[in-house]
């Protein structure tokens, strides 16, 4: 349940600024670029996701970890492939990310279904008092 959630509340977004190193990061390849790639992951990567190692000069280098393709739309994973990417090369920089706009209906959802539970197995007190009465304090004798 907490990797749904997680999944839920994270994602992609355009970076701001140059992302940091150690982020997540994931780079809509060029033509130039798929190109240039080619020899290493195989023809069509039109974008590649990874942990981006560092900034030297204008390249990035990223240990990718999941690549897409023009035949294959869903991110297949490598095996930490390090790469290095120019500036010819990216046509776009998204950051991993906390999203709020997902996040809030997925939080709202998760307290409803935990409420709903508990009220459905009746672990929420109900006020009646317990059988026998129950009125008066207990004596002792």
């Amino acid at each position: 349940m907490g990797a749904l959630l997680g999944a839920a509340c994270f994602g992609y977004a355009p970076a701001r600024t140059t992302p940091l190193t150690g982020r997540q990061v994931a780079f809509d390849i060029t033509d130039e670029g798929r190109t240039a790639l080619t020899p290493i992951l195989g023809p069509g990567v039109v974008r590649l996701e990874g942990t981006l190692v560092a900034i030297e000069g204008n390249d990035y280098v990223i240990d990718a970890d999941a690549a897409t393709t023009i035949t294959r739309r869903v991110p297949a994973p490598l095996d930490g492939v390090r790469v290095r990417l120019g500036p010819r090369d990216v046509a776009r920089v998204d950051e991993w990310h906390l999203s709020r706009g997902r996040t809030y209906p997925v939080l709202g959802a998760t307290v409803a279904l935990v409420t709903a539970f508990f009220i459905t197995r009746g672990l929420v007190g109900r006020g009646t008092p317990p059988e026998g009465g129950g009125t008066e304090p207990p004596t002792d004798q």
